[in-house]
C-alpha cells in the first residue's frame, strides 16, 4: 500500500500541473484564435464603428447638384447658386491664450455657406461680413516653400495681415465620432482648404495644431469683396454624404492669423432632398 501510494502521487503532481497549464493558456488560445480568424477573413476583431450619427437640422450643409460647368460655378453671381440652399454658419471666436492678450469687443461676423456639387468636384460658395478689404501683398515664397503655412508671418509687412478663409475635412474618416476640431490628430488627419486675400487658395494636411503642412497644390476660386462682404467660391475634392466640414475666417484689420480667428463647429454634407 505504501508504495502504491508512493507511485501515485507523481502522476497526481503531473496532472495538478497539466490541468493548472491548460488552464493559463486556454483564454490566450481563444484570443490567438480569434485573432487569426480575423487576419484570415481580412477584418479586424472589433473594427471600428462605420454607422454614422444624424445631424442636427442647422449643422447641415444641403448639397446640391449643378449641370453648368466649372467655369461658371467659379461666378458667385451664378444663376446655379440661386438653387443652393443657404446654410448659416454659427461662429465662435478662439478664447485668449494669454492675460496679456487685449480683449477686442468686435461682433461675430455672419457667414453663409452654400454648396454644389459638379463635374466630380465639391464646389462651395462662402459669403461672410467683413466691412474692411484687407489684402497686403504677400512677400516672394521662400526656395523650397510648397505653399502657404498658417505659422509663418503671411504678408511683407510685420504690422499688416491678410483677410482669409478655410474649410477642413478628415483626410479619411468613417464615423461616427468627429475628429478634433485642433486640425484634427495623428490618427484622424485633416485636409485645409486655405484661401488668403493675399496668397489665393492652397491645399494643405494637418495633425493637430500648429502642424499644417503644404501639399504644393492650389484650387480653383474666385474671391470678391464689395458692400462689406467677402464672397469666395472653392472647388474642392467631391466628398460623400455624411462627411464632416467645419470652416474657419480671419479678418486681417483686427491682426488675425493663426488661431487668432473665427470658428465653426463641425457640419455635415447632405443631399439637398434629404432635408425637408
Amino acid at each position: 500500500m505504501y508504495l502504491r501510494k508512493r507511485l501515485i502521487r507523481p502522476f497526481l503532481a503531473a496532472a495538478l500541473l497539466l490541468a493548472a497549464i491548460l488552464v493559463v493558456l486556454r483564454p490566450w488560445s481563444s484570443r490567438s484564435a480569434v485573432h487569426d480568424h480575423a487576419a484570415a477573413s481580412g477584418s479586424h476583431p472589433n473594427p471600428p464603428p462605420t454607422k454614422m450619427l444624424p445631424p442636427a437640422t442647422n449643422l447641415r450643409i444641403r448639397v446640391g447638384t449643378s449641370q453648368a460647368k466649372g467655369e461658371a460655378l467659379l461666378d458667385a453671381a451664378a444663376s446655379a447658386w440661386d438653387q443652393a440652399a443657404s446654410t448659416a454658419i454659427i461662429l465662435n471666436r478662439t478664447p485668449r491664450l494669454y492675460q496679456t492678450e487685449p480683449v477686442q469687443e468686435r461682433p461675430i461676423p455672419g457667414c453663409q455657406v452654400r454648396a454644389l456639387r459638379s463635374g466630380g468636384n465639391l464646389w462651395l460658395r462662402l459669403q461672410w461680413d467683413d466691412p474692411t478689404k484687407n489684402a497686403p501683398e504677400a512677400p516672394p515664397a521662400r526656395k523650397g516653400e510648397g505653399g502657404e503655412l498658417l505659422y509663418k508671418r503671411p504678408t511683407g509687412e510685420t504690422a499688416a495681415f491678410t483677410d482669409a478663409a478655410a474649410v477642413m475635412v478628415p483626410d479619411t474618416w468613417i464615423g461616427p465620432a468627429f475628429p478634433s476640431l485642433l486640425m484634427g490628430d495623428k490618427q484622424s488627419p485633416a485636409c485645409l482648404y486655405h484661401w488668403s486675400a493675399s496668397r489665393g487658395a492652397r491645399v494643405m494636411t494637418a495633425t493637430g495644431r500648429a502642424t499644417p503642412q503644404p501639399t504644393g497644390q492650389t484650387i480653383p476660386h474666385r474671391a470678391r469683396h464689395e458692400n462689406g462682404l467677402w464672397v469666395v467660391t472653392l472647388a474642392l475634392a467631391d466628398q460623400p454624404d455624411g462627411y464632416p466640414v467645419a470652416f474657419a475666417i480671419w479678418d486681417g484689420e483686427f491682426a488675425d492669423r493663426d488661431g487668432l480667428k473665427f470658428f465653426s463647429v463641425w457640419h455635415v454634407l447632405t443631399k439637398k432632398d434629404d432635408v425637408k
